[in-house]
């Protein structure tokens, strides 16, 4: 056996139960056929990551407690999780984590590789998304100005076409279609999906910007983002991108992050009456549900609304609705 090195979980992952840097580290699970068959359905390679790292926090977990972490047993699993939220992590971060393990218990279960599932009764955290938090205007306005080429364009994909910081990562330059009557771009969103989304006037005029500050090698094949301090021919990570443009904002002296200026996106088509379900075409959300979060900050749509419906009211229903105001009043 090797030797290997021993680190502390990050707080905002997975808690800090130690963990050997091992390529090798699930030969004795199953974990590397579950992989396998997820890279066989075509799972995103973030997905796939993501479950890498919450399941890497159950087999620590394990090790440190002398368990065979094929062998859990049920209270095992709810003493995991309890131990998760000693470590007063988030509620969503914590249903990540056992939505992971439940799907490789099934996994397990379809292979007959384990005859009783102990995630059958486990209680995982229910979602509950969370209010958007859009940047203001005038916000945006200062910190799109003041911002060198590489964030710049960075910005522009999240306000003009509301992407996340993993599809601005992941954008070639042969994703990019700006000479047909319909510019458009194709994104690589969550969980595998790819769309076409169109292009403003504004993001084209950006975008052809920032192509003509790259090299001319660089102009018309591979990332439009490049890891240009380290590997100059690799695009560079989702990290990166939140990373420097969340510095950009502080430097600014904005309190808000990255993703607040996909919020504004959002919140702005809604704000001008464009159809949610259309918005979320737009954004890519994979259900309607994600999107109506969004009907919940705009006030003036919703005053809109009212106002409209008080307009449709016959006279007499008009009347007695002003008397009835200033009854309670």
């Amino acid at each position: 056996m090797g030797t290997f090195q021993t680190v502390k979980f990050p707080t905002h992952a997975l808690g800090e139960y130690a963990m050997t840097r091992d390529p090798n580290e699930f030969r004795h699970t199953h974990v590397p056929g579950f992989f396998l068959e997820m890279k066989r359905q075509f799972r995103s390679p973030a997905t796939i990551k993501t479950y890498r790292v919450k399941l890497r926090a159950l087999l620590c977990y394990c090790e440190a407690h002398d368990i065979v972490m094929d062998e859990i047993t049920e209270d095992q699993l709810d003493a995991f999780q309890d131990a998760l939220v000693a470590k007063r992590q988030d509620s969503q971060t914590i249903r990540v984590t056992m939505t992971a393990i439940r799907k490789y218990h099934h996994f397990k279960m379809r292979k007959r590789l384990r005859s009783d599932d102990p995630t059958i009764n486990l209680a995982i955290p229910r979602y509950r998304a969370g209010a958007p938090r859009p940047m203001s205007l005038s916000s945006f306005e200062l910190v799109f100005a003041s911002a060198s080429a590489r964030v710049r364009i960075c910005l522009a994909l999240a306000f003009f076409v509301g992407l996340r910081c993993q599809s601005i990562a992941n954008i070639s330059i042969q994703d990019i279609d700006l000479d047909s009557t319909n510019p458009r771009i194709l994104v690589h969103g969550k969980g595998g999906v790819n769309k076409w989304l169109p292009l403003i006037a504004e993001a084209v005029d950006e975008i052809r910007l920032f192509l003509a500050t790259l090299p001319p090698q660089h102009r018309y094949r591979g990332p439009l983002i490049r890891n240009i301090r380290r590997r100059p021919n690799e695009r560079a990570s989702e990290n990166w991108v939140s990373k420097y443009c969340n510095l950009h904002l502080a430097d600014c002296g904005i309190a808000d992050r990255m993703h607040s200026i996909r919020h504004t996106f959002g919140t702005l088509l809604i704000e001008m009456g464009v159809d949610s379900r259309i918005v979320q075409r737009l954004m890519l959300h994979a259900n309607l549900t994600s999107t109506q979060v969004y009907t919940d900050v705009s006030d003036p749509l919703m005053r809109d609304a009212i106002e409209k419906l008080r307009s449709a009211l016959p006279k007499s229903r008009r009347h007695l609705a002003i008397i009835t105001e200033g009854a309670s009043s």
